[in-house]
This record gives C-alpha cells, sequence and structure tokens, in this order.
C-alpha cells in the first residue's frame, strides 16, 4: 500500500505524510541555525503537523529551509487537474527540472525546490476547465453549432491538451526534479502513447494507477523497467 493511503474500497483517501525535513532537502546541509531546524526530523514532523494549515505559506516566507518544512505538507500530495494553479506549478516544475540540469542536479544550486516535497501525482482533468478555457463541452448548445465550428474548436482543444500532456510527462520523465514520487494516479480518460510509458521508467515511481484509461496501440509494458532500486516489483493497477 502507498504511505498513509486507503484501500480502493474506502470513500477517503488519506494524504501521504510529509517527509522528514532532511528528505526534501535532498541531505543537504541546512542553512539556517535557528533551534528549531536543529531538532530531530521526527520532533519536527510532529511539530509541523500542528500547525494550521493557513500558517505554512507564512511559515515558508522565514527562509528557504522552512519554505522546504511547510512545502513537505503543502506538495505532498498535488493533482494536474487543469486549472490556472495546476498549469503554473507545472510551470515551476519544468523551470526546477531545467535549473538542475544546469546545476548537476544539486538543489543547493537552485534553492528550495517544490518537487522535492511530492510523493503523490493525480492526473484528472475537471471539463469545467476545459470548457473555460477552450469553450468547449458536450452540451446541446455545443452540438448545435455548424460542424466546421466544432471541428475547429475540437482540433484547438487536442493540440493544446496534447501539449500539455507532453508538459507532464517531462516532468515524470526527471528521478531528479521528483526524487520522492510513489503514486501516480492517471485518470484522464485520454489514450495513453509509448512516449507516456517511456517517461515512466526514469521516474521514481512505485506505483502507477491507471483508471479506465485507453492503450490506442500495442504496448510491451513488460520490457519497462522501472529504477526503484531493487526493493520490489513496482504495482500497476488498470
Amino acid at each position: 500500500m502507498f504511505s498513509s493511503s486507503k484501500d480502493e474500497y474506502s470513500k477517503d483517501i488519506i494524504p501521504p505524510l510529509p517527509l522528514s525535513i532532511d528528505q526534501v532537502v535532498e541531505n543537504q546541509p541546512l542553512r539556517s541555525t535557528a533551534p528549531v531546524l536543529q531538532l530531530p526530523s521526527d520532533v519536527m514532523s510532529i511539530i509541523l503537523s500542528l500547525v494550521e494549515a493557513d500558517s505554512l505559506s507564512s511559515l515558508s516566507l522565514v527562509n528557504s529551509d522552512c519554505r522546504q518544512l511547510a512545502g513537505s505538507r503543502q506538495f505532498a500530495s498535488i493533482c494536474f487537474d487543469y486549472s490556472n494553479q495546476a498549469l503554473d506549478l507545472i510551470d515551476i516544475l519544468l523551470n526546477e527540472k531545467d535549473s538542475r540540469s544546469q546545476s548537476s542536479n544539486v538543489l543547493g544550486g537552485i534553492g528550495a525546490a517544490i518537487g522535492p516535497c511530492i510523493r503523490r501525482i493525480t492526473v484528472a482533468t475537471n471539463p469545467a476547465w476545459i470548457k473555460n478555457r477552450h469553450d468547449i463541452e458536450l452540451s446541446e448548445e455545443f452540438n448545435s453549432l455548424e460542424q466546421t465550428v466544432r471541428d475547429e474548436r475540437i482540433a484547438k482543444v487536442s493540440e493544446a491538451f496534447s501539449k500539455y500532456l507532453r508538459r507532464i510527462e517531462s516532468i515524470l520523465s526527471s528521478r531528479a526534479t521528483l526524487p520522492h514520487l510513489e503514486l501516480l494516479d492517471w485518470e484522464d480518460r485520454v489514450p495513453l502513447q509509448q512516449p507516456f510509458f517511456n517517461s515512466l521508467t526514469t521516474s521514481s515511481i512505485q506505483h502507477l494507477k491507471l483508471f479506465r484509461v485507453s492503450v490506442d496501440q500495442e504496448l510491451m509494458l513488460s520490457s519497462l523497467k522501472f529504477p526503484i532500486g531493487g526493493i520490489c516489483e513496482p504495482s500497476i493497477w488498470t
């Protein structure tokens, strides 16, 4: 089981536990000399659990170490739902990926980062954002439009959404950007092609959950080798 989650028959999913401070700074020395940050990581985790969610943003403004500490709770589980917030987060993670490539994957070279805080990613597009961004939805109003208008809008959505998925694939493929990603829960019902599965071979995921996802070509999943350090075989749900 993924850490701190319930099984498939539960109605509620418990968010994954935050990572310890030494994990989210990737074992780099802490920059701050504040006494509270010198406490054992398990004690700091208990203290962090008592901080109100609304206060985490204030904590993150203290310094880079506190930003990582707050981020371990704020970004332990994220969802790419095609919202403005999700697109902004993708931009940030892609920038972190580029920055790491220029600093030999060292966190200290780019400062505090969101990527090391993430343990679970859910990809579940909200149809409301499709309508909001592309003015398209399956309704009588849309179906009443001329065929050429419908085809044009659908083509624009397809192009934009394909670019969106490629950006997610780029993030997933970087083990350095998401070193602690455990679970990828893919709920978008779009055909997944070989490049998507190829991106997983260089990721750190241990569990892959595909919910009613179609595959539009024959894939050799058995040939994919997940880099999980030889601890156990990765689990895949479809």
